[in-house]
């Protein structure tokens, strides 16, 4: 778990002249890029995070793009392939999707959908995240997600949707 915050936080850590706030479990940075705006924030997963779980999850809006990302310290696919991501926030219905693996196999981000995904997502409460690896084995974590709405509301204004 150390690790996985570790990992997070050297994400966050680009800019010299960032802003940092915390909204709940989040951690918002703030700076700009290319002269748009950028928000990114990170949220450490809840204890318990093996090696090839889901450490960390990062929503962010990079140069007017929306971005959702989940991250582990261990590695779970071949980079720019896709695995089969279920998430379920609350008691709410699962969804699966295919998310793209990162180029160093440590992250899968979500590729369609961002903005509807996010505003699906309750202000507050539990996202629950399983990553089905290359191999077959299921990694899985819960975030939660106090403080969300916050976050959401400050994405979708970086990156100029309506939350």
């Amino acid at each position: 778990m150390r690790k996985a915050i570790v990992v997070a936080s050297c994400l966050l850590a680009t800019a010299a002249a960032a802003g940092t706030e915390t909204l709940g479990g989040w951690t918002t940075t703030s700076e700009p890029d290319d002269g748009r705006a950028t928000l990114v924030t990170a949220l450490a997963a809840a204890r318990g995070a093996s090696q090839d779980d889901p450490s960390f999850l990062i929503v962010r809006c990079l140069g007017g793009r929306t971005e959702a990302l989940v991250g582990t310290a261990g590695d779970w696919g071949l980079p720019r392939s896709s695995l089969e991501v279920v998430t379920q926030s609350g008691s709410g219905a699962q969804e699966t999707s295919r998310w793209d693996v990162s180029t160093n196999g440590k992250a899968v981000f979500r590729s369609e959908g961002v903005e509807d995904f996010l505003r699906r997502l309750p202000d507050d409460g539990r996202l629950t995240i399983e990553v089905r690896d290359r191999i077959g084995g299921v990694h899985a974590n819960a975030f939660s997600l106090e403080g969300f709405g916050e976050v959401r509301a400050r994405v979708a204004s970086a990156c100029g949707w309506t939350p």
